[in-house]
């Protein structure tokens, strides 16, 4: 029987152990966030807009535009079930309410035939529409419900083109409207927070109002901002998208300080928001078809990309921590595992900001219009989930299309100045005093990179401005005193400054792993040409 040689053993060996090390240099790195869609049946339906839970099994979701229908979307079956409205009926946002054990509402603004509508569900289920009539033109959108015993359970609603603020008593059948003090206003989103009042966006008139039913406060935003829609976190601020300024925006109304944060991709036209239980921001990029999620605590941003959909417009997060999303533009329904693992993130942009506040001395109030308390409601229509009546509503069932994939994910730490404004309806001279500091941001590089600011500046100026303060009596003019101190400080530091990663030369692998691995190859091929020299020797 001939021997083996052990040089030879050794020659075997090698190569095998050079391929080996390969493959675990350039593993990939883990998958990111997994994302679910769930495509509506394409040619009958389409434009979903506003989303909410019924418990946690069942999204419900809006069909804007000439679908008129309002949807179901059973989690566990993936299975449809859509109602179809009246023509006209333009159905935009809705919410949840659990009425006892075994009634839940689901409420939706039918912003063309100007009305507030509900479909109950009931044992069965039973699905039963009622509807309550708004005035003429009042075009409502936002809408939230306060959950409660009558006579104080109560649905609040905007009136986008009538500029009002509305309240539907479902039980007296009575709907208040109170017209805003700019006509002009049209607001939009609506929030209603048990322990405040209600919050809405003033989308034409840039700024961030609320209501209690007796008192006006508003929050005026930079011109252009056009904020869109609106949340709450667990401290009691409210956040909202600047969909004209590429801007998510907080709001704390202890200190009447209102914080902007620059989201990383250009126009991405922010709509929907979202604050999880964790205070972690979630918004929609409708423009850019990508789902952002904001951790305000580390100033972070994180961007999932979309490989299909068009256009994502609203979004909540269950309990599970799952995002689900409406997309218009691609006509589906979807969903976002944040859970799944993470890959690793790369950060493109370093920028560290010192807040510029300003103090005030008061918050703008003003009692709105209210009037005559209307009676009006339509009476009940039951549906059946099998009906195939196609007048007046009509419910059909399918089973959409699923499709899975995971979303490429980067991430970036921004966070742009504070900025603090009143809007005050009585004359008043306000001195302020306004610091501004100055920072140097970093942009993508490979190394560390150490860097000097030795210039110090300070300028000091007093300037008389004359400003002019709308008051809801009339208009009157006030001057103020303002001094402005600009002080750029000597700063030494050192940052690591990284770069998004594009790709590599191998798809699905970093350049730095490709580059380690070659070096291994490299390394092992000379340790085997000395073996091979040497055991000639030996022989």
């Amino acid at each position: 029987m001939p021997r083996i040689s052990v040089n030879r053993i050794r020659s075997s060996i090698f190569p095998i152990l050079v391929l080996v090390l390969i493959v675990l240099l350039l593993s990939p790195s883990a998958r990111a966030a997994a994302i679910t869609e769930y495509l509506l049946p394409p040619g009958q339906s389409g434009l979903p807009q506003g989303i909410a839970f019924q418990g946690s099994n069942y999204v419900w979701f809006t069909e804007f535009g000439s679908y008129d229908k309002v949807g179901r979307l059973n989690q566990g079956t993936a299975e449809i079930l859509e109602f179809k409205m009246l023509t006209g009926t333009r159905p935009w946002d809705l919410a949840y309410e659990r009425v006892d054990a075994t009634i839940e509402n689901i409420w939706f603004s039918a912003s063309g035939r100007d009305k507030i509508a509900t479909i109950s569900v009931s044992t069965g289920p039973v699905f039963t529409l009622q509807e309550w009539a708004l005035s003429t033109d009042a075009g409502p959108r936002g809408i939230d419900a306060q959950l409660g015993i009558a006579p104080n359970r109560f649905v609040w609603f905007t009136e986008f083109a009538k500029s009002a603020i509305g309240k539907l008593d479902p039980a007296g059948n009575t709907v208040i409207e109170w017209s805003l003090p700019d006509s002009n206003a049209h607001p939009l989103d609506l929030l209603y927070l048990p322990n405040s009042g209600v919050w809405f966006t003033e989308y034409d008139g840039n700024r961030i109002g609320f209501f209690n039913g007796a008192t006006l406060k508003e929050w005026p935003l930079i011109p252009g901002s056009f904020p869109y829609k609106l949340a709450n976190d667990t401290f009691g601020s409210i956040w909202f998208t600047e969909s004209g300024r590429n801007r998510i925006g907080k709001l704390n109304p202890y200190t009447n300080e209102i914080t902007e944060y620059l989201i990383p991709t250009a126009n991405s036209q922010p709509y929907g928001i979202w604050v999880d239980s964790h205070n972690t921001v979630w918004f929609a990029e409708h423009a850019t078809n990508k789902i952002g999620k904001f951790m305000a605590g580390s100033n972070m941003f994180v961007e999932y990309e979309r490989v299909t959909g068009a256009s994502p417009w609203d979004l909540q997060v269950a309990t599970d921590g799952k995002v689900w999303f409406s997309d218009d533009g691609g006509g589906r329904i979807g969903k976002l595992d944040p859970n799944v693992a993470t890959s690793s993130m790369t950060v493109s942009t370093v920028s560290t900001a010192s807040p510029i506040l300003s103090t005030a001395t008061t918050v703008g109030s003003s009692t709105m219009t209210k009037s005559a308390d209307v009676t009006s409601a339509i009476g009940t229509t039951a549906i059946a989930s099998t009906s195939t009546l196609s007048y007046p509503y009509l419910a059909t069932a399918t089973t959409t299309s699923t499709t899975s994939y995971s979303a490429s994910e980067t991430s970036q730490i921004r966070k742009t100045s504070s900025l603090a404004v009143i809007t005050s309806y009585v004359e008043q001279t306000v001195p302020t005093t306004i610091t501004s500091t100055s920072y140097i941001a970093t942009t993508s590089g490979t190394t560390y990179v150490t860097a000097t600011a030795t210039t110090t500046l300070q300028t000091i100026a007093t300037t008389t401005l004359t400003s002019t303060a709308t008051s809801y009596i009339g208009t009157t003019t006030s001057t103020q005193a303002t001094v402005l101190t600009n002080t750029v400080t000597s700063t030494t530091f050192t940052l690591p400054t990284g770069g998004t990663e594009i790709g590599g030369a191998i798809p699905g692998f970093p350049v730095e792993s490709i580059i380690a691995g070659i070096g291994v190859a490299v390394a092992c091929l000379m340790i085997m040409r000395r073996v091979r020299i040497r055991s000639r020797g030996e022989q």
